[in-house]
């Protein structure tokens, strides 16, 4: 199993509403496989970011346009139409109209033979959505199936419908959250875990993989855990001595 985010721009950056209603109604579109045939003649700037433009990023994971859809799903949006979705996910935006970029384009991919049923695929975006930080936040997925890799895309609204704010992907920490997802998801399901993979969980806990050290437990806290590639604190750094003294004074 691996994850990855799908972004063509590594940094975020702020968009004009527009910009983000494209964006969402574009990404949507293709993840539900509707109107497929529209999405290369959209003129809106978000051209360069939909996925089935960003062919270089999928075929990384061995993902080709044009898939068949098994299974789909939301969270926290009403209606079963997509058109009410993507008006829900655009007025979210209004909630906090300075977020940067906050709609985000995950994929989760198993092996070739491992095949998860609908059950499965809504407990992986329960964990996604815990760990990363989204349980309230919009969300809109769809597993393909017409690669020999089943695969589910997830598209992600960042705005907190509750807080009215855009969420950090776990807390600043997206891609050690990506991989905590999938040691929790192969733990839990019985999938094959990745030879790179950084963590690795038994019965809910996940375990650094090379110091076996506790980086999330059983309840999800995160209290006296160990994180990897952690910065020091401020005044453990050299040279920092004299700036926390002078914050101090």
């Amino acid at each position: 199993m691996i994850i990855k985010r799908i972004r063509s721009s590594a940094r975020r950056k702020h968009r004009p509403l527009d910009y983000v209603r494209d964006e969402i109604e574009a990404l949507t579109a293709y993840v539900l496989h509707v109107q497929s045939e529209r999405l290369l003649e959209l003129e809106a700037p978000t051209r360069a970011t939909s996925y089935i433009l960003d062919i270089k990023s999928a075929a990384e994971m061995g993902i080709d346009p044009g898939e068949k859809v098994e299974f789909h799903g939301t969270r926290n949006l009403e209606s079963a139409n997509l058109r009410h979705h993507q008006q829900q996910m655009v007025a979210a935006c209004l909630l906090d109209p300075s977020a940067k970029s906050p709609i985000e384009h995950y994929i989760v991919s198993w092996r070739a033979g491992e095949c998860p049923h609908k059950s499965q695929i809504e407990e992986v975006i329960d964990i996604f959505a815990e760990v990363m930080g989204y349980s309230a936040c919009q969300i809109i997925w769809a597993v393909h199936s017409n690669t020999s890799q089943l695969h589910l895309h997830i598209v992600v609204n960042r705005i907190a419908l509750v807080t009215r704010r855009v969420v950090s992907p776990a807390g600043g920490w997206e891609i050690e959250g990506l991989h905590q997802v999938i040691a929790l998801v192969a733990d839990g399901q019985g999938w094959s875990s990745e030879a790179n993979a950084l963590y690795y969980a038994r019965r809910g806990v996940v375990f650094d993989r090379v110091t076996d050290k506790v980086v999330r437990r059983l309840d999800g806290s995160r209290t006296g855990h160990y994180r990897r590639q952690e910065p020091p604190e401020i005044g453990q750094r050299d040279g920092n001595e004299a700036i926390v003294a002078a914050l101090r004074n």
